[in-house]
């Protein structure tokens, strides 16, 4: 495994965190080209929970955009608590996905997205299994 210096690490998580915000930034330009797609139900959908699906889906996202922010900016710290934010994040991730579904991304959102997941990924590997995973402490 090649060894990865603390400097490129930290700016591999600073440009992890520019991809986020552009990602979210560019969310409404993708939504407007993207209209002409939309699902439109015909009938209201019940989903028989005791709480609107929505609601879920809104603290999800506000929950995971929190861990992942946390989780980049005390990685480029080497903060022990990191390392757990982006795994939580992850594992947010995968669950939450039952929840939202399916949805369809333009190219404006798909290749920034894609760029920071796989970037995610690595920074995520590197924080466990790498070197410098002993700048944050035991695991």
């Amino acid at each position: 495994m090649r060894i990865v210096s603390a400097r490129a690490f930290r700016i591999a998580c600073a440009l992890d965190l520019a991809l986020y915000l552009i990602i979210y930034l560019l969310q409404p330009l993708d939504n407007a080209l993207l209209e002409q797609f939309k699902y439109q139900p015909t009938s209201p959908v019940n989903y028989d929970m005791p709480f609107p699906l929505p609601l879920l889906q809104w603290v999800d996202a506000w929950v995971n955009a929190a861990l992942v922010v946390a989780g980049l900016l005390g990685s480029i710290w080497f903060k022990s608590w990191a390392r757990k934010a982006l795994a939580g994040s992850l594992a947010l991730t995968f669950v939450s996905a039952v929840i939202h579904g399916v949805y369809i991304a333009g190219p404006i959102k798909a290749i920034p997205s894609f760029c920071f997941s796989a970037l995610f990924v690595w920074l995520l590997t590197l924080t466990y299994w790498s070197p410098i995973s002993e700048r944050f402490g035991p695991k």
